[in-house]
């Protein structure tokens, strides 16, 4: 079982932990190429040639990571699963805000 080799030991709500922040990189990454090839700006910036690459690596990684959570058997109720998902997507949202507070974003 994939979850066994990557030490989550059938914990059944790390599937809904992890969906929220692998799907979040994954919108980010897709907004930065969507400015990469000129079609919106919803974020901006200069981005160098490893920038670019990790954005693909990212992106990889994140739709592995929604098809391997999305396979998981799990017994946790749709409430507590909502819970999580929200939970974890709200943490990851705020993370995300603290590191554009212009202090943190220039060290």
């Amino acid at each position: 079982m994939v979850p066994d080799r990557i030490g989550i030991r059938q914990r059944d709500l790390a599937r809904w932990a992890a969906l929220p922040c692998f799907v979040i990189w994954l919108a980010l990454m897709t907004f930065i190429w969507l400015f990469l090839l000129g079609w919106a700006r919803i974020i901006t910036g200069h981005f160098s040639p490893t920038e670019i690459a990790m954005t693909l690596v990212i992106g990889a990684a994140c739709s592995i990571g929604i098809g391997t959570t999305l396979q998981w058997p799990t017994a946790v109720s749709w409430g507590k699963a909502a819970g999580t998902v929200m939970f974890m997507g709200l943490l990851q949202l705020a993370a995300l805000r603290v590191s554009f507070i212009p202090y943190i974003a220039s060290r």
